[in-house]
């Protein structure tokens, strides 16, 4: 069975990236060789020093990014304002799992290779199509749907009517939400909560791209 770091790798190196990999000696014999560019073996402790995690298995892969595509205006297309790196990851791996592979980091959004961002993507942030957010892009997506997620006041999700094929989902910063010039460009969307005054904004996000893409 495949660890959760090994998972990661094997994401990375599916979707193109051939790092150099420190590594014990242990998980040496678990690392499929035909993919690496140089395999280093070390002792544990000496690893653990340089890990951002010590919690994490020792694993370090060191390389280029791996090589991007333009985002396609096109297909579906998702923002992110958020500054959540675990939320970011979430909303990822959910969009990904929906065939969205564009999107649109705000300036101040985790970068998708972030390690927070990749463990909760659980490795999906590999391989996507990114750029981040400029004056151009409200222009861009003339036609799609913009749909933007919000606590309270928008359309309920269960009764919106989409007129466009394609669509644009807004998903705002923790706490300030997502900037007035957006909101007045978009369609406003509410899930109704009980008990709970809004929901997280990666749960919101699943539960709006499942609903309109499903």
């Amino acid at each position: 069975m495949r660890t959760e770091g090994l998972r990661l790798l094997d994401a990375a190196i599916n979707r193109g990236w051939k790092p150099n990999i420190l590594t014990t000696e242990e998980y040496f014999e678990k690392i499929d060789k035909k993919h690496q560019e140089k395999i280093f073996v070390s002792e544990k402790e000496i690893i653990k020093k340089h890990m951002l995690l010590p919690k994490l298995e020792p694993i370090i892969g060191t390389g280029s990014y791996p090589a991007r595509k333009k985002i396609s205006y096109k297909k579906n297309i998702v923002i992110l304002f958020s500054q959540d790196p675990t939320n970011i990851g979430s909303i990822i791996r959910t969009s990904r799992g929906h065939d969205i592979n564009d999107f649109i980091f705000a300036k101040e959004a985790p970068d998708p290779y972030n390690l927070l961002v990749l463990r909760s993507s659980a490795g999906s942030s590999f391989g996507i199509n990114y750029c981040r957010i400029n004056d151009k892009n409200l222009e861009m997506l003339c036609d799609h749907e913009i749909l933007t997620a919000v606590a309270h006041n928008g359309a309920n999700i269960k009764t919106i009517k989409i007129k466009k094929s394609k669509n644009a989902f807004v998903f705002g910063h923790e706490s300030k939400g997502v900037p007035e010039r957006w909101l007045k460009e978009s369609k406003k969307v509410t899930i109704k909560t009980k008990n709970i005054e809004s929901l997280s904004v990666s749960s919101a996000a699943a539960i709006i791209i499942n609903q309109i893409l499903d």
